[in-house]
C-alpha cells in the first residue's frame, strides 16, 4: 500500500498528464508494477478469498467509456494509460483482499496515506500566500492533505468506536486534527461531520475509557460552536476576499460542463480521463480547471459514464449498509465523505488517492472472513445459533436488577446534561443589548386630510429604506468616530441591526455588546446619527426633509444578559440527556442477533431474551414464526404459580 500510494500522489504540483512520458511518469508506472508485484507476491501462497466482482466491472465499465470518448477526441493514447493506471490500482486491492481480512488492508492504507502525508508536512509547511498548510516532497495540496487527515480521523474514530484504540490513537487524532484545520480545507472540514455521525451511530460498543472522554468534550465544542469564531474563521478563512469567490468560479465551469456539446458522441462518451480543463466563455480566463469529481466524470464520461458512477456508488451504499461484514460502519462514513467532497473536490474517478480509498472500501467482502465459516458450517440449516449468546438463564431478581441499572444509567444521562447545561450558563461569555425606538412622521404642518394621507403613505414607502440605512457604513462610522471604538464598520454591523414591525412607522435600533453601558452608548449614538443622517440626505436632493424621527424610547442600559439563555440551554441539556437516557433505557428492548444464512433478526423481548428459545425467533419484516421442535409440559406448584 506504501509503494502504490507514493506512485499514486501527484509529483509535481500544477501539471496534468496529457500523454507525454518524461522520467517522472516512467518511475510512477514502474512503481506502481512494482507494487502490483509485490501484492501478488504476498497472497501467492495464502487460502484465496472471495473478493465482490461488481465495483471492478463498474469501474472498468466506466473506464472503456472514457477511453472510447478519448478516442473520439484525438486522446486515445492518454486516456489509455490514464485508465491502465486505474485497473493497476484495482488489481492491487483485488489481490491485497484475495489474500488478507479487510482490517488489515485498511489499516495499511491509511497506514501508508498518513505515513505520505506525514512526510510531505514536514518537508512543506505554511504557504506564505495565504497561511495553509501545504507539502513538500511530495508537493501535497492543502486539499489533499485535508482529504488524508480525515481518513485518518475516520479511522480512528472507528477503532475508538469498535474497542480498539490504544494511546498512540489520541495523539495521532490530535495531529491528524490539528492538519485538516491548518489546511485551510472547507470542504473536508464540513463533509467530515456527516461521516463521523454515521460512524458514531453505526458503532458496535464504546468502552468507558472513550465514553467519558466524548461526554466531556461535548461542552467544549458546544462552546466553541455557539460562542467561538475558530469555526466561522476556518470557514471563511478569516474573512480572505481571495477566498469568497472560489465556490463561484467553480459554478463558472460547472455551467461550461453542463452546454451542450459539440457531438452527440461527445454527450454520452465524454472526452477522456485527460480533459482536466474546460472552456469558460464570456470570462477574462479561457480554460478553468473542474474542481469536482461528478462534473468531471460528466465531462469525462458523459452522460453514461456519469450513470455508470452514480451507479457505483449508490449500489456500493446499498450493498454495505445492506449485509453483514468487516468495517461496516467505517465503509459508510468512508464512502459518504468522499462522495460529498467530490462535490467540490476532483480525483475520485481517477488514478487518485481518492479512488484507491473509496474503490477499497467498496472492494472489501460483504462478509468478515470469521463469518464466511461459520455460514460454511454443515448445520447452517439447522437450529439458528446468534453472535450473542447469554450464558445462563436469567431469574426474574436479575431482571430486575437490570431494569434497576438501565434506570440509573437514564437518570445519570439526563443528571449529565442539565450539568453541561449549567456549565455553559456558567462559563459562556455574556453579552446584552440595548435599544432605541425612533417614531417616523411627515415634516411639516398637515392641516387637509388629503395631505395626512399623503404624508402617511409617503412615510410607509421609505420605511424600508430607513432601515437600511439605520446600519449603513455612513450611520457606523459616525458612532465609532463619537464613541472612539476600536473597530471597523463591518464589524459593529455583525453587532446591530435595525427593524422596522410592519404596518408601524416606527424603527427600533438595537445594539449588542458584553458591556451593558457600552451597549447603551452605541443604540444611543446610532439613533442620534441616523436621525442627523437623513435631514442631510433629502436635503442633499434640492429639496426640504420629508419626514422627522422622534425618540419615543430612549436607549437603556440593560440589566440581564441575552445570551446565554438559561432555560433554553437547561431545555436543550435535559433534552439531549433525556433522549440519550431512554436510548439506553430501551435499547436492550431491541437486541439484534444474526442467524447463520446471514439474515438480521431483532428480538423484541428485552431482559426476557436470556430465556428466549433459539427455536423461535420473530422476524422483522414477515414477521416469520418457527415452531419449537420440543414441547416440554411445564409443572408448576401452587406457590410458583
Amino acid at each position: 500500500m506504501l509503494i502504490t500510494v507514493v506512485a499514486t500522489e501527484p509529483w509535481r504540483s500544477g501539471t496534468y498528464f496529457e500523454g507525454a512520458f518524461d522520467g517522472v511518469v516512467i518511475t510512477k508506472a514502474l512503481l506502481s508494477g512494482v507494487a502490483a508485484v509485490t501484492a501478488w507476491f504476498l497472497v501467492r501462497t495464502r487460502p484465496r478469498l472471495t473478493v465482490p466482482a461488481w465495483p471492478a466491472i463498474l469501474v472498468a465499465l466506466y473506464l472503456s467509456i472514457t477511453v472510447f470518448g478519448g478516442w473520439a477526441e484525438d486522446a486515445l493514447l492518454s486516456s489509455t494509460v490514464i485508465a491502465v493506471r486505474v485497473l493497476i490500482l484495482i488489481a492491487i486491492v483485488n489481490l491485497l483482499l484475495s489474500g488478507y481480512d479487510g482490517y488489515s488492508v485498511m489499516a495499511g492504507l491509511v497506514g501508508a496515506l498518513a505515513t505520505v502525508a506525514a512526510v510531505s508536512v514536514l518537508t512543506g509547511g505554511l504557504r506564505p500566500s495565504d497561511g495553509r498548510l501545504a507539502g513538500g516532497i511530495p508537493p501535497l495540496h492543502p486539499n489533499e492533505i485535508a482529504a488524508i487527515s480525515a481518513v485518518a480521523i475516520l479511522w480512528l474514530l472507528y477503532r475508538a468506536t469498535n474497542g480498539r484504540e490504544n494511546a498512540v490513537d489520541l495523539v495521532v487524532l490530535t495531529l491528524a486534527g490539528t492538519a485538516l484545520i491548518a489546511s485551510g480545507s472547507r470542504t473536508s472540514l464540513v463533509m467530515i461531520l456527516p461521516a463521523a455521525a454515521v460512524l458514531v451511530l453505526t458503532a458496535r460498543r464504546f468502552h468507558l475509557r472513550v465514553f467519558i472522554p466524548f461526554v466531556l468534550s461535548l461542552p467544549i465544542v458546544a462552546f466553541g460552536l455557539l460562542y467561538s469564531d475558530a469555526l466561522t474563521g476556518a470557514l471563511t478563512r478569516d474573512g480572505s476576499s481571495d477566498d469568497i469567490g472560489s465556490l463561484s468560479n467553480r459554478t463558472i465551469a460547472w455551467q461550461s460542463a453542463l452546454m451542450p456539446k459539440s457531438s452527440e458522441w461527445q454527450t454520452w462518451l465524454g472526452g477522456g480521463l485527460t480533459l482536466k480543463q474546460i472552456e469558460v466563455p464570456g470570462q477574462w480566463w479561457s480554460h478553468q480547471i473542474l474542481d469536482s469529481s461528478w462534473v468531471s466524470a460528466l465531462v469525462q464520461g458523459g452522460y453514461l459514464g456519469i450513470v455508470t458512477c452514480l451507479a457505483l456508488i449508490v449500489y456500493g451504499v446499498y450493498r454495505v449498509a445492506r449485509l453483514p461484514g468487516e468495517l461496516r460502519g467505517f465503509r459508510l462514513a468512508l464512502i459518504l465523505f468522499l462522495s460529498l467532497r467530490g462535490i467540490l473536490e476532483s480525483g475520485l474517478f481517477d488514478a487518485s488517492t481518492a479512488f484507491l480509498t473509496c474503490f477499497t472500501a467498496l472492494a472489501l467482502p460483504d462478509v468478515s472472513p470469521a463469518r464466511r465459516s461459520a455460514l460454511a458450517s454443515p448445520d447452517r440449516h439447522s437450529t439458528p445459533s446468534f453472535m450473542w449468546q447469554p450464558s445462563h438463564t436469567t431469574t426474574s431478581r436479575e431482571n430486575v436488577r437490570s431494569i434497576k441499572n438501565r434506570l440509573l444509567v437514564a437518570g445519570n444521562l439526563l443528571a449529565l446534561g442539565l450539568v453541561i447545561a449549567g456549565l455553559v450558563n456558567f462559563f459562556a461569555p455574556r453579552s446584552y443589548q440595548s435599544s432605541a425606538t425612533l417614531y417616523a412622521t411627515a415634516a411639516g404642518r398637515l392641516l387637509r386630510a388629503a395631505d395626512i394621507y399623503q404624508g402617511t403613505m409617503m412615510v410607509s414607502a421609505r420605511m424600508a429604506t430607513y432601515v437600511e440605512l439605520a446600519t449603513s457604513p455612513v450611520v457606523l462610522n459616525g458612532v465609532i468616530e463619537d464613541l472612539g471604538l476600536d473597530e471597523t464598520a463591518v464589524d459593529l454591523a455583525e453587532r446591530v441591526s435595525a427593524t422596522n414591525p410592519p404596518g408601524t412607522a416606527v424603527i427600533t435600533v438595537t445594539a449588542t455588546d458584553p458591556d451593558p453601558g457600552q451597549a447603551q452608548l452605541i443604540a444611543a449614538a446610532m439613533a442620534t446619527k441616523f436621525d442627523q443622517l437623513v435631514p442631510g440626505l433629502e436635503a442633499g436632493t434640492g429639496t426640504a426633509p420629508q419626514v422627522d424621527f422622534k425618540a419615543i424610547e430612549p436607549a437603556q442600559a440593560p440589566i440581564a444578559p441575552t445570551s446565554p439563555d438559561p432555560l433554553r440551554n437547561i431545555a436543550i441539556g435535559a433534552a439531549v440527556g433525556g433522549a440519550l437516557g431512554l436510548v439506553a433505557l430501551l435499547w436492550p428492548l431491541a437486541r439484534i442477533a444474526a442467524s447463520p444464512d446471514g439474515q438480521l433478526r431483532l428480538i423484541l423481548l428485552g431482559p426476557m431474551a436470556d430465556r428466549l428459545d433459539p427455536g423461535a425467533v420473530r422476524i422483522v419484516g414477515d414477521l416469520e414464526s418457527v415452531a419449537r421442535t420440543q414441547q416440554t409440559p411445564m409443572l408448576t406448584t401452587g406457590a410458583e404459580q
